[in-house]
């Protein structure tokens, strides 16, 4: 069985360290690639942070597809490994 979206999310990141939305999405395509959260994945990321679990560790602009874009590293918090640890 696996675990609900946003603890794999957590889980992965503590793991693997830092990670930016492309790389922890493809890090969670092989459970989840055919799910309509993994599209929404900037929208849970973004719940994460505003209880505080995950925060950005850094920002770059990148080009895709000829456009400039705003890309994150996502880590977790310092509160959200105290909060994990009692879950996990």
């Amino acid at each position: 069985m696996r675990q609900p979206f946003r603890m794999e999310i957590c889980k992965i990141l503590l793991g693997r360290g830092p990670l930016s939305q492309r790389d922890l999405a493809e890090a969670l395509r092989p459970a989840y690639g055919r799910e309509k959260q993994l599209l929404a994945l900037d929208d849970h990321l973004q719940s994460l942070r505003a209880v505080g679990i995950v925060n950005v560790e850094s920002e770059w602009v990148e080009e895709l597809d000829g456009k400039e874009t705003l890309a994150q590293s996502w880590e977790v918090s310092v509160s959200g490994r105290e909060r994990l640890s009692k879950m996990l």
